[in-house]
């Protein structure tokens, strides 16, 4: 287990090296020019000139990637280029929010996905697998945007049960907090679960036509027994890639949800970053995001190993 850990943190070097060349590259190849965007257009050339020197934007580019990244290692993201507020404090001041939003999502997606997967394996053929299979094709096929739009006119309008949009830390009021979350994580929510739905069934569907399943059906034991303690567990390796690559695509791909509830969200951070040009603030969110993202890979090489023993971490199976 340590050695598989040591290798894997190893092999994040290069990795979070190669996205943060690509972002810087990708950033600076853009249109426009920062120091323009914050000044205005009809700033003078001269204000324009003295800014870009005072943000070290008029260096070679190797200079400003190497004091980006020399920074970086110390812990500094460096300053937004709007504001003046470091990176490293917007990012805490946002992460939160999308955090609290992609584990709220993945659980109900989990929820929804496992039994409506479980069915459809199950009743193959039959009416609870044609039920089950077209409430994820629906899932899949009803824009999240749109059925979000759909909660805050009923449950928020309508019925006035829920807050329409806006955020409280949870700290703060618990209560609120889940309430203010509960409609942008179902509405995201189940179009997830459509697709670990799909991905549950198919996979359950290959394991129940093993040799293993039959032994374990010949040797007398209940249907209820074969299929929880044998097949969904042995089903549930590629369920556990997709959902891993799910939470990696929330932690940085819920900026629509976040603007249809009003979230301040991470997802917005780096959009509105982009928009003004804030280099600094989309250079450091970009980098977080790849550390979360490869922290999850590496969970979910874990899970590998904890669902099916024949998965050596060493590299042997």
């Amino acid at each position: 287990m340590a050695r598989f850990l040591i290798r894997r943190l190893l092999l994040t070097i290069p990795l979070i090296l190669l996205v943060s060349v690509i972002t810087f590259a990708l950033l600076r190849v853009l249109p426009g020019d920062p120091a323009r965007t914050i000044l205005g257009p009809e700033a003078p050339p001269e204000a324009v000139a003295a800014l870009r020197e005072r943000l070290g934007l008029n260096r070679p580019l190797h200079q400003q990637y190497l004091s980006w990244a020399g920074a970086a290692l110390r812990g500094d993201l460096g300053e937004s280029l709007v504001d003046g507020t470091p990176v490293t404090r917007l990012i805490a001041q946002r992460l939160p929010a999308t955090l609290e939003l992609a584990v709220l999502t993945f659980l109900v997606s989990s929820l929804i996905a496992v039994p409506l997967g479980i069915a459809a394996a199950v009743g193959r053929g039959r009416w609870p697998d044609f039920f089950c299979s077209a409430l994820a094709l629906a899932g899949l096929s009803v824009p999240h945007f749109w059925l979000g739009m759909l909660f805050i006119l009923l449950f928020a309008v309508r019925l006035q049960w829920l807050p329409a949009s806006g955020y409280v830390p949870f700290a703060e009021d618990p209560v609120q907090n889940l309430k203010a979350m509960l409609m942008p994580a179902v509405a995201t929510g189940l179009r997830e679960a459509g697709v670990v739905a799909r991905f549950l069934r198919s996979s359950l569907l290959e394991v129940l036509r093993a040799d293993f399943i039959r032994t374990a059906r010949a040797k007398g034991l209940a249907e209820r027994v074969v299929i929880f303690r044998h097949a969904v567990r042995n089903a549930l390796i590629p369920v556990v890639t997709a959902s891993g690559l799910q939470v990696a695509g929330l932690l940085g791909g819920l900026v629509i949800t976040e603007t249809i509830f009003i979230i301040p969200g991470f997802g917005r951070l780096i959009v509105d970053g982009i928009f003004t040009r804030d280099l600094t603030v989309v250079q450091g969110s970009v980098l977080v995001v790849a550390l979360m993202v490869i922290a999850v890979n590496l969970v979910v090489d874990l899970l590998y190993a904890l669902l099916d023993p024949r998965i050596g971490l060493g590299g042997e199976s």
